[in-house]
């Protein structure tokens, strides 16, 4: 993918409900591979199936998911990245519309994620 933009830098890239379709190593190269692509002060957004979608793969029920995660373990995928985590809250909370719920209880809903590239 880096090939493709060699000489480009972006201030954004977004990612959204792409990694969960691609191997486990193939999505943390993939998120390496964004890394290199952004600028200094580069954010990626990202948004992912939650922890339902989990249930779903494991009981063989979603044939186009290789993995999910929840909240908590995206954003362990991603950090091994480079990336840090500004902001994670739900897409949306499944029964009651909240933006607390959205904010502190973003384990449980389709998740999006909002990262900076960290200095390194």
């Amino acid at each position: 993918m880096t090939d493709l933009f060699a000489d480009e830098k972006f201030d954004y890239v977004t990612a959204c409900d792409v990694l969960e379709h691609i191997r486990l190593k193939e999505a943390t190269k993939a998120l390496q591979d964004v890394y290199s692509l952004l600028t200094k002060e580069g954010r990626l957004i990202f948004t992912a199936p939650g922890i339902f979608d989990k249930v779903k793969i494991t009981i063989g029920k979603s044939s186009t998911h290789e993995h999910a995660h929840s909240s908590y373990g995206w954003m362990q995928i991603i950090r091994r990245g480079g990336f840090h985590i500004i902001n994670v809250e739900t897409v949306e909370f499944p029964l009651v519309h909240s933006n607390f719920l959205r904010k502190k209880l973003h384990i449980f809903a389709s998740v999006a994620l909002s990262l900076l590239r960290n200095m390194r």
